[in-house]
């Protein structure tokens, strides 16, 4: 069982919970029913975004990411594929269960219904370099806004899901520097294969436009400054590692590691001073 376990990755179980932990925050506070719910939006909805794309990527990751459960023999596809259809019924099961809210039910729905048309055929927007960063990007972006739904106006915080959505859209392009040997081997492709180290004006072009995006929207100053900083050591790191030839490959990973870290101290921020963020 534990090998199905880590068919998801724990950097994105991780985001996925403190992100709507942190919505919930900007909406009002967290408590028991906000907390029970990033633990379903992470373990379950979440889980199977990204159990059912570890199955149906099981051929690139063997290229890619052979350490991977399924390429590494731990986990079988067939396995896999029923724990991710186990999952997929459980995220169309427990919505109702947390609110009526519509708003919030339609984006609880949203985030299995992304994950099937990221990977499954005949959709498969994965292989549509132009569609797959926004359909992650709008994966990544829903828990925030629903943990936001669940005790506020989800409208109210619309213009910084915006900019989150429009930093993670040019943060995911660099996801397919990783990919790239898959891909290739496969003959399929995706912005870094098509345009080269050109494509990494993707994730700069996306952190310039997120305060921008913020500025525009009017977001209160505290959560436009944090958009801002977030920009800054995202761009100050793209223009190290292109400085020092450092491999590309790892840029994701680093991005992620940024965000975490804003994210986290947005969390503590949001904890000791509730009103901050309006």
């Amino acid at each position: 069982m534990l090998a199905y376990l880590r068919l998801y990755r724990l950097d994105a179980a991780s985001i996925a919970f403190f992100s709507t932990v942190t919505g919930a925050l900007l909406g009002g506070g967290a408590g028991l029913r906000e907390t029970a719910a990033a633990v379903l939006v992470s373990g379950v909805s979440m889980n199977f975004v990204y159990s059912f794309n570890s199955y149906t990527d099981r051929e690139e990751d063997a290229l890619n990411k052979p350490k991977r459960p399924i390429p590494a023999g731990k986990a079988t596809p067939r396995g896999a594929l029923l724990y991710s259809m186990a999952l997929l019924a459980a995220s169309c099961l427990y919505p109702p269960f947390l609110t009526r809210d519509p708003a919030v039910l339609a984006l609880l729905y949203l985030l299995p219904l992304l994950g099937v048309l990221y990977s499954a055929r005949p959709f498969r927007l994965k292989d549509r370099p132009f569609l797959a960063p926004p359909t992650v990007s709008l994966g990544l972006t829903i828990p925030l806004a629903a943990g936001h739904g669940l005790t506020g106006d989800i409208c109210a915080m619309a213009g910084f899901f915006a900019a989150m959505f429009v930093f993670s859209t040019g943060a995911v392009a660099l996801k397919d520097v990783e990919d790239a040997a898959g891909d290739r081997a496969r003959g399929g492709k995706n912005l870094y294969l098509i345009y080269g180290q050109r494509s990494l004006a993707a994730p700069a072009m996306g952190a310039v436009a997120a305060p921008l995006t913020g500025l525009v929207w009017g977001v209160p100053p505290f959560l436009l400054l944090w958009l801002a900083s977030l920009a800054v050591f995202s761009l100050a790191w793209l223009l190290l590692r292109r400085r020092f030839a450092r491999p590309l490959e790892r840029l994701y990973h680093d991005i992620i590691l940024i965000v975490q870290a804003h994210g986290f101290v947005l969390l503590v921020i949001l904890l000791f001073f509730p009103g901050a963020a309006r």
